[in-house]
């Protein structure tokens, strides 16, 4: 059984070949997010591989879902060449906007789209437990209610105003009532 792209991005113990392949497929999606769709011809000239190399890594990241051919693109003679891009629904980014007396809460899709936002939900933003529950039961609601699994975000990024350690993420006004020994 073969593992899909996100098996084969946490695997800790990949080496050879297997870490080869997967750093290559993290270059084509990254390719993808920064420039935006592309050829196998145009693949090959970015990565430096030769096309049956880029047909087997797109082919790989479309049996995962995470990669669609997009149609075809312009040709000035010959056969138009096959287009691929980011599926929208393979992937979602959250990002949370954390306010004193409410949150923005926003989704967007593997390819940058918004594709939900609620603003200025009510929320009391406090330094306790209770408050840090209320963040995670609202955030989780919002993941739960727009109905995608969670294994498909991505990523999730919080503002949270006051002082922060811009290295470790350390909030030093919110969310510190733990005690540390």
């Amino acid at each position: 059984m073969t593992r899909t792209f996100f098996e084969e991005l946490s695997n800790e113990s990949a080496t050879g070949v297997a870490y080869k392949n997967v750093n290559l497929k993290k270059r084509v999606l990254s390719y993808f997010a920064n420039v935006g769709n592309a050829t196998i011809a145009e693949f090959c000239k970015e990565l430096n591989l030769s096309p049956p190399k880029v047909n087997s890594l797109l082919n790989e990241l479309m049996q995962d879902g995470l990669v669609q051919e997009q149609g075809k693109e312009g040709s000035s003679g010959g056969r138009r060449p096959n287009l691929y891009g980011l599926r929208p629904d393979s992937g979602f980014f959250l990002g949370i906007d954390v306010k004193q007396q409410h949150i923005n809460i926003g989704l967007t899709d593997f390819q940058k789209n918004l594709v939900r936002l609620v603003e200025r939900h009510p929320y009391e933003l406090r330094n306790d437990k209770e408050s840090l529950d209320e963040l995670c039961r609202l955030i989780n609601h919002f993941i739960k209610e727009f109905g995608i699994p969670k294994e498909k975000i991505l990523g999730i990024g919080i503002n949270l105003s006051g002082r922060i350690n811009h290295t470790t993420g350390y909030s030093y006004s919110f969310f510190i009532f733990m005690k540390t020994p």
